[in-house]
């Protein structure tokens, strides 16, 4: 039986605009997203993406309960850092 709290990284980037039509996309098909990585920057209270101080500042990980990893990856095909899943093996799983 799995886990229904594992999270999948769906998404690696540092490109803004990626991350934001991801976002985007995931919201209008109702399907839950969290993120992390390096490139989420807190200010005070408020936490924003980094992506434009530059790559250096790390990605941004996009990630979705793992029951729903190929759907968002099928739906985020083609924008800049979108996973590889395959279809016989498990996702994998980022902390």
């Amino acid at each position: 039986m799995s886990d229904p709290d594992k999270e999948v990284v769906v998404m690696a980037t540092n490109d803004e605009i990626a991350i934001s039509i991801a976002r985007d996309v995931l919201e209008n098909e109702g399907i839950k997203y969290s993120l992390g990585g390096a490139g989420l920057r807190k200010f005070g209270a408020s936490t924003f993406l980094g992506a434009t101080l530059g790559p250096l500042m790390g990605e941004t990980l996009i990630k979705v309960p793992a029951y729903l990893a190929h759907q968002a990856t099928e739906l985020l095909q083609g924008l800049s850092g979108t996973a590889k899943l395959d279809e016989d093996s498990p996702p994998s799983t980022s902390a």
